[in-house]
């Protein structure tokens, strides 16, 4: 059981048959906290209450508490119990927690003789400090570790002949930062190796779907959390890649950045208008480069049920660094909510004119553009992503279908298709299982540069895990 580690103690009373006590309880059952030095009521007003915490090191809160020892008029007995008190004049509690994953993921690519088995399993151990007057901290440490023979590319080089299964043998810190909360929750700060999600994760993002997440060496402050404004702000010197440390391509391993990443997000009702503005510089100079976008998301004026994404960025060379020409990003998405089962349709453009594209190499790149991984970098003749997709639940199991047909951007050709299932569902309580297949279908290679995009490819994952908070 947690341990309060500080409280400060006021007594409330109870008036039954056979006690005497001036405190009576009204018809509701309700009475007033009293102050058990004065015996008066306490004025509850600028108390604040507890903010929402993270989900990553979410800390308990009160809702497992016993209602009926908090108020006497409930209680068989008088109890004494702390109220509710400001955060900052309260020592939180701390929190941990365990995570473990098994994956199988089953590889067949027609440029491969081979077929690719990853069985790994990672395990993460983590938590957060008491936080005491708005500061805390927190760490989590992980490892990846391979069951059975290895029998896939790890993009380490060192295994050839297979195709590559992007989740390297790995050990080590992934999270480990310091940081501040204010009274209401409205000011945050943090530094320290970290996990950056903004938005939908087009721009910067963990990939928590590889075994090995993608964090930052980065400060980072946020205005304004659950209000109609928030301003996010953030400067990155390192990327912690989701290829591991051991990759012998620096860049793909830690990218070593000078990136500022700022975001205003204003909610209008049922709408969110976003802008941002990033200034990434890379030391591969090829890799820098400038964002500015807007986009707004939310529910349509003229429906209950319809949804909208509407997002233009413009993509320029930084200092002289990064693409030779100005690159852009659009990206149009309509979904509907129904009963149990949701329907989306949606084109994403990431421009190319043979020699530069728009690129996003901070984001969490599995989520977008298919499961297959066939475009982590947009090719230099650019990227039309048309999608549509359909989602439901069915007792206890989640399902998703999805479908993608990739077009150029420079050119009138095709790169290939992609047809993706995915089915989830909890067992044996803290347990789920997930199970997930893509299938790429290449287009005609003539107009490309090699014929990466040409082949057939089948990728299956079959993945179990669990979480533990105690």
């Amino acid at each position: 059981m947690p341990i309060r580690l500080s409280l400060m103690f006021l007594a409330l009373t109870l008036v039954v048959t056979g006690c005497a006590s001036p405190v009576r309880c009204d018809e509701d059952r309700e009475e007033p906290y009293m102050d058990p030095l004065t015996g008066e009521p306490l004025d509850m007003e600028g108390l604040a209450p507890r903010e929402s915490r993270s989900e990553r090191f979410r800390i308990p809160s009160e809702e497992r508490a016993d209602r009926s020892r908090a108020n006497p008029c409930l209680a068989q007995a008088p109890r004494i119990i702390p109220p509710p008190t400001p955060v900052d004049r309260e020592m939180e509690e701390g929190t941990a927690f365990a995570d473990l994953r098994y994956r199988l993921e089953i590889v067949e690519d027609d440029d491969f003789r081979e077929r690719a088995e990853a069985s790994t399993i990672r395990l993460r151990l983590g938590g957060t400090t008491p936080r005491v007057r708005g500061f805390d901290a927190g760490v989590a440490f992980q490892t990846t570790q391979l069951i059975g023979e290895p029998r896939f590319e790890d993009t380490t080089g060192r295994i050839g002949d297979f195709p590559v299964v992007r989740d390297p043998l790995d050990t080590g810190v992934s999270e480990g930062w310091a940081r501040y909360i204010s009274r209401e929750g409205v000011f945050e700060a943090k530094i320290g190796r970290q996990s950056i999600n903004l938005d939908n994760e087009r721009f910067v993002g963990s990939d928590s779907f590889r075994q090995l997440e993608q964090t930052f060496n980065a400060s980072t402050m946020r205005i304004g959390q659950g209000e109609p404004v928030r301003f996010d702000a953030a400067f990155i010197s390192r990327a912690n890649r989701v290829l591991g440390p051991n990759h012998p391509d620096r860049f793909a391993a830690k990218a070593d950045t000078e990136a500022t990443i700022l975001e205003y997000n204003q909610v209008f009702g049922d709408r969110t208008m976003g802008l941002y503005f990033h200034n990434m510089r890379f030391t591969d100079e090829r890799e820098s480069h400038r964002n500015l976008g807007l986009r707004f998301h939310g529910r349509l004026p003229w429906s209950e049920t319809l949804d909208f994404r509407a997002e233009y960025a413009h993509q320029e060379a930084l200092r002289g660094e990064g693409p030779e020409r100005d690159q852009s990003y659009t990206h149009f998405r309509l979904s509907q909510n129904r009963e149990d089962w949701r329907w989306f349709v949606g084109r994403e453009h990431l421009s190319g004119d043979r020699q530069d594209a728009f690129q996003t190499p901070l984001a969490s790149l599995h989520t977008h553009n298919g499961w297959s991984d066939r475009f982590l970098v947009t090719p230099d003749f650019g990227l039309i992503d048309n999608y549509i997709g359909v989602e439901t639940q069915r007792g206890e199991w989640d399902f998703e279908a999805r479908y993608h047909d990739f077009k150029l951007d420079a050119g009138s050709s095709r790169y290939g298709q992609e047809f993706g299932l995915r089915a989830g569902r909890e067992v044996f309580g803290e347990l789920r299982l997930d199970l997930k297949l893509s299938h790429y279908d290449g287009g005609d290679p003539e107009f490309y540069f090699g014929d990466d995009y040409a082949g057939n490819s089948t990728r299956i994952w079959i993945g179990l895990s669990a979480r533990f908070e105690p």
